[in-house]
C-alpha cells in the first residue's frame, strides 16, 4: 500500500504546511519580529527548516502559527468569561439592585425617545422656515418671470395649504 502523499488525489486534498515569513507572523500575532524569534527559540513556534540558508527569508510554519493564535483566542475568551464572573460577583457584593438598573434603563430609553421626537419637530420647523426664506428670496430677486412664478406658487401654496416649491 502506498503512502497517502504518493496518491495525487490525496496529495491535493492534504495541503502542505505553508511557510509564513517572520514579518507576517509578527503582524498576525501583534508582536515584534524579535518576539517571534524568541517564540521560536522557546519552542512555541516551529521554524521552517527549508528556509535555513542566509539568502532566504526566515519563515515559520503555518500550523504552529495557527496553534498560537488558537491558544490566544481561547485564553482571551477565558479571561473575558472570568472578568464577567468577577464583575457579576462584585456587583452582587456591592448590593446593586437589578430591578433599579432595569428601571433606569427603561427611563433612559423613554427620555431618548422624547428627545428624538423633539428633534424631528425642530427639523420639520426648520424645513418650513427654510422654504419660507427661499420663497422670500424668489419674490424679491431674479427676473420678472421668476418673481411672477414665485407669486403664483405662493398663492397656490396658500390656497392648497402645501409648501411653496
Amino acid at each position: 500500500m502506498s503512502p497517502p502523499e504518493a496518491d495525487p488525489i490525496v496529495a491535493r486534498a492534504v495541503p502542505a504546511d505553508e511557510r509564513i515569513p517572520y514579518d507576517l507572523a509578527a503582524a498576525a500575532l501583534n508582536v515584534s519580529r524579535r518576539t517571534v524569534e524568541r517564540m521560536i527559540s522557546d519552542g512555541r513556534l516551529d521554524r521552517d527548516m527549508a528556509a535555513t540558508d542566509a539568502t532566504t527569508v526566515a519563515r515559520v510554519t503555518r500550523r504552529s502559527l495557527v496553534a498560537i493564535l488558537g491558544e490566544r483566542r481561547d485564553t482571551e475568551a477565558q479571561a473575558a468569561r472570568d472578568a464577567a464572573v468577577v464583575s457579576a460577583a462584585s456587583n452582587a457584593a456591592a448590593g446593586l439592585d437589578v430591578g433599579r438598573l432595569v428601571a433606569d434603563l427603561v427611563e433612559a430609553r423613554a427620555t431618548a425617545a422624547q428627545l428624538e421626537e423633539r428633534c424631528r419637530i425642530l427639523e420639520a420647523g426648520e424645513d418650513a422656515s427654510r422654504s419660507r426664506d427661499d420663497l422670500l428670496v424668489a419674490l424679491v430677486g431674479g427676473s420678472w418671470r421668476e418673481r411672477r412664478r414665485a407669486r403664483k406658487d405662493a398663492i397656490a401654496a396658500l390656497i392648497t395649504d402645501r409648501p411653496a416649491s
